[in-house]
């Protein structure tokens, strides 16, 4: 047994209190013999015997109160079997800094309450003990080189944290965090998690392994057992042109009456969406207001803007409990035209005229290009590049292609007679991910020819075309096309056939299976020929400029004629991030350390905004439901994990979990005990006492009148 409060032991000598008072205040009876009350000694001294077992059994119960109290002043602790006590102690405090922890609970945040449990832990560590304090996300990160004696200084890194912008693992940050308590010399080393303990946060397997001996894993939940419901902003993309306007995507997680293992809200209804665009770098504007649909899980709407958005915006839901997976901020490229370079090895296509139609009403701005002067010069400040049915690319422009698009720029296939296979397959699509050519011929229609018809709704490439699926989009007939298989990734938003895709989507990748030249169909003389194209061309080009995660880098081409400029990156916050130039393939890359932050950052050259880059967070971490403390027993059985409700005082289970539970209460208890027994013994002898003594005096008065009565 271990005493938290060893001083108090001293008070176990009160309770020698009782004994010396009863020996102080014990007097003692002059004796005088009488010669007529011999026959009652006897008597009288079986009721004395009686009357000093009483009385000691009394002063017994009295002292036991005294010692009883005592020792639950000094909170006895029976050690538990983590091996807990005195001595040489670390504790690591690992707390969780995912976006999920900004979610509102009552008047305050998850991270809030889990920054303050752990300045709760903090301070019932001993004085001597060693600390450290580790945040986790993704990874797990120590704010110390080494654990420290200094808590003052724990207790000011934990109150200077905020939460980040990334999602959650779990079993990285535990798996970090025994690893460097192992390390640790301490006899007895305690891992405290503070965290929300969010499903989602579980991204691998629980490994299988054994706590070294004096070690204990203890999580201290941040929220309630059920979590609140949520929705996201899944997507943002401009659509510039004569209606500027923004496709808003939004994701529904838990339904309405916060359990979140539902996945999806129970009833439809509307979610409120603003458009927010930037004059100026730190400068926003309203630009539009609507609604999204929410029949389901998932719903999508077209926000209409009141005028264009030059440089970059952000789309903004209705607040609910978690705010900051509300926002989705885009760029939105050049406004007005779509800047295009055009690649083909024929010198007059009919795309590549009707394009040129596009140019002088104002809607693109065209550069045509040689395959083979395909370079990242000829391919900086466009918005898309198309590949009218180019054979084979040189490992040159290929890179150069693969760079735009890993850039952020978008790509337009167009297969036709000129295609080759291997190479698309074996080259472009390797790099650009996803789809594959099927055969080593295209199809050809057996009977008569194909229309085109819809197979996807609501997407921005086919706006203002009949919105049934299976209708025709165009009368032009299509004789011959290539069967691509989209991946597990890629989207079919038009068909020649059930089983014969016709416009093919997979991230900046659009891909058309027939071709555009006259050769397989009468699509050129069509009246659908130039809108189709001009649709698909400004939905697919939303600015040369990636959309990444948080923690990822910037890597991207260097626009042309920076050659002396000072290039940087300006943060959401503010700050100048400095970007590392350098030489690689030929060309100028920009890399940017990890970007932590979520939100829109500018590439600056010497000072001068060139283009946006959104950072959007993960949506993975916007599920918000919990495990259950059997879960997570079950789950981390090997490292006897522990887990304390945010209901529970964290103090007594540090306490107890360091040196098992604690006895004082039982002790307490039973001292009040003591005294009550001490209290109705009393009172009850006392009355039989009173009662015996008057009965005696009636019994001694007939001898004493009998005695004078002889006289």
């Amino acid at each position: 047994m271990t005493f938290l409060n060893p001083f108090f032991l001293f008070g176990l000598l009160a309770s020698a209190v009782p004994v010396l008072i009863h020996l102080l205040t014990r007097r003692r009876p002059k004796r005088v013999e009488f010669s007529s009350v011999e026959f009652l000694r006897e008597v009288r001294l079986a009721e004395m015997r009686r009357f000093r077992l009483r009385e000691w059994l009394l002063l017994l119960l009295r002292a036991l109160a005294v010692a009883a109290l005592a020792l639950a002043l000094a909170r006895p602790a029976v050690r538990g079997a983590a091996g807990g006590g005195r001595g040489a102690t670390t504790a690591f405090l690992l707390i969780d800094k995912s976006y999920s922890m900004r979610t509102q609970e009552g008047d305050r945040t998850l991270f809030d309450r889990a920054k303050a449990r752990a300045l709760e832990v903090l301070d019932a560590l001993e004085a001597e003990d060693r600390v450290q304090v580790m945040t986790f996300d993704t990874r797990a990160r120590a704010l110390f080189p080494e654990p420290l004696e200094d808590h003052g200084r724990a207790r000011a890194a934990i109150e200077a944290l905020e939460p980040g912008s990334a999602t959650t693992d779990l079993e990285a940050a535990l798996s970090s965090a025994i690893d460097a308590l192992t390390r640790a010399p301490a006899l007895h080393r305690q891992l405290y998690v503070f965290t929300d303990l969010q499903r989602a946060g579980l991204a691998r397997e629980a490994p299988a392994r054994t706590l070294p001996p004096g070690l204990g894993v203890t999580f201290l939940a941040a929220g309630g057992p059920t979590a609140p419901a949520n929705h996201a902003a899944s997507g943002a993309r401009y659509r510039s042109g004569e209606t500027p306007a923004v496709q808003v995507g939004v994701r529904a997680f838990g339904d309405e009456h916060g359990d979140a293992s539902l996945g999806s809200m129970n009833t439809s209804h509307d979610v409120p969406v603003t458009i927010r665009a930037m004059t100026s770098p730190g400068n926003w504007r309203e630009a539009g207001r609507g609604f999204v649909p929410l029949p389901g899980a998932e719903g999508s709407a077209l926000v209409i803007c009141r005028q264009p958005i030059d440089v970059a915006g952000e789309a903004v839901l209705g607040d609910d409990a978690l705010d900051f997976d509300d926002h989705r901020v885009f760029a939105a490229g050049q406004t007005g035209a779509t800047h295009l370079a055009y690649v083909s090895g024929e010198a007059n296509d009919p795309l590549a005229l009707a394009l040129q139609a596009g140019e002088e009403s104002g809607r693109v701005t065209v550069a045509k290009l040689a395959p083979e002067n395909v370079t990242s010069t000829s391919l900086a400040g466009k918005d898309a590049v198309v590949l009218d049915d180019v054979g084979a690319l040189g490992e040159g422009s290929l890179q150069a292609v693969v760079d735009f698009a890993r850039a952020g720029g978008g790509v337009l296939l167009v297969l036709g007679p000129h295609t080759d296979p291997q190479f698309t397959n074996g080259r472009l699509f390797e790099a650009l991910g996803g789809m594959q050519i099927v055969g080593a011929q295209p199809i050809k229609a057996e009977r008569g020819a194909w229309a085109l018809r819809r197979s996807a709704v609501g997407h921005p490439a086919l706006s203002g075309f009949p919105d049934a699926v299976g209708e025709a989009i165009s009368q032009a007939k299509f004789t011959s096309a290539w069967r691509v298989n989209p991946g597990s990734e890629g989207r079919v938003l038009a068909s020649f056939a059930p089983d014969l895709p016709a416009l093919l989507e997979r991230e900046r990748l659009l891909v058309f299976t027939s071709d555009a030249a006259g050769a397989w169909s009468d699509f050129p003389f069509s009246g659908s020929f130039l809108p189709f194209w001009l649709q698909s061309l400004a939905a697919l080009a939303q600015g040369n400029s990636p959309d990444l995660l948080p923690g990822e880098r910037l890597d991207l081409p260097a626009p042309p004629g920076g050659a002396q400029a000072v290039w940087t990156l300006r943060a959401p916050s503010g700050q100048e991030i400095p970007l590392q130039a350098r030489l690689a393939e030929g060309s100028t890359r920009l890399l940017s350390p990890p970007l932590e932050d979520a939100g829109l950052y500018l590439v600056l050259a010497s000072g001068k905004p060139l283009r946006a880059v959104a950072v959007n967070p993960d949506l993975r971490e916007s599920d918000l439901s919990r495990l259950s403390p059997a879960e997570v027993t079950a789950r981390w059985r090997s490292l006897r994990a522990q887990v304390v409700p945010l209901s529970a005082n964290a103090v007594r289970a540090v306490r107890e979990g360091r040196y098992g539970r604690e006895m004082w209460r039982e002790f307490l208890i039973l001292a009040l005990l003591f005294l009550a027994a001490e209290t109705v013994l009393g009172r009850l002898w006392g009355s039989r006492s009173a009662s015996g003594e008057a009965g005696g005096s009636a019994t001694t008065d007939l001898p004493r009148a009998r005695a004078s009565g002889t006289r």
